[in-house]
This record gives structure tokens, C-alpha cells and sequence, in this order.
């Protein structure tokens, strides 16, 4: 019986570090990539700001 524990625990680990864990962190690359943007993204009250500037001229 251990010896099947031990077999499974081995073929989950080489299944999470070959394929979960890369696929995991090319997500949380991605979700940083577009926080990193939204981050640079324009205020509404900033585009307000300058529509009304706009307007004013």
C-alpha cells in the first residue's frame, strides 16, 4: 500500500511541476501584465477634465 502511495504522490508531483505549475505562472504573468495596464489607464475625472477643457475652448 505505501508503496502505490508513494507512486501517486511521484506521479502528481511530475504532473504539477511538468504541466500545472508552468501553466500557472504564464496566468499570473498574463494578470500582471494587465494590471500593470489598467494601472496606466486614464482616470474618468482626468478624461472629464480635459473633455471640459476641450469644450471650453
Amino acid at each position: 500500500m505505501q508503496q502505490i502511495q508513494e507512486a501517486i504522490q511521484l506521479s502528481f508531483t511530475k504532473i504539477w511541476e511538468d504541466n500545472i505549475e508552468p501553466a500557472f505562472n504564464e496566468l499570473n504573468n498574463r494578470v500582471s501584465s494587465l494590471e500593470n495596464k489598467v494601472s496606466q489607464l486614464p482616470t474618468k475625472s482626468y478624461l472629464d477634465d480635459k473633455l471640459a477643457d476641450l469644450e471650453g475652448v
